[in-house]
């Protein structure tokens, strides 16, 4: 019952914070960057803000700290952190090369895989 709550609040608190967020990173011309020998039906979507789940995340460390603050969800959560992490600096890299592509795809593969694998092995990975 628990989960459903936090659940519940996390959907409830993300609608009502998401909009405004989303308004911020536009205003900060955080947008999304499309290659030109992409398909045309992808143009409609330059300049669609992109960080967005920097909102998700911060949701998901405050309602962490309200409700749960168990060693083996500190560990999820890290690995959370640290894929948004990597997602932070693909967008960056994209925006500040002023072109879609972020980091490559072999860096992307290596950091993910470590980070997945950072709560299995974690000491409560048997909990």
């Amino acid at each position: 019952m628990r989960a459903v709550i936090v659940f519940a609040a996390a959907l409830v608190v993300s609608a009502l914070i998401f909009p405004a967020a989303i308004g911020q990173l536009a205003r900060a011309r955080m947008g999304q960057q499309i290659r030109e020998e992409g398909p045309a039906a992808h143009h409609s979507k330059a300049g669609t803000p992109t960080a967005g789940g920097l909102v998700f995340v911060l949701l998901a460390i405050v309602l962490y700290l309200a409700a749960d603050r168990s060693l083996a969800g500190g560990f999820v959560l890290i690995a959370l952190v640290l894929g948004a992490a990597l997602g932070l600096v693909d967008d960056v890299s994209a925006i500040r090369g002023r072109r879609s592509l972020g980091l490559k795809a072999r860096q992307k593969i290596v950091i993910q895989l470590a980070t997945g694998a950072f709560p299995a092995i974690s000491p409560c990975a048997g909990d």
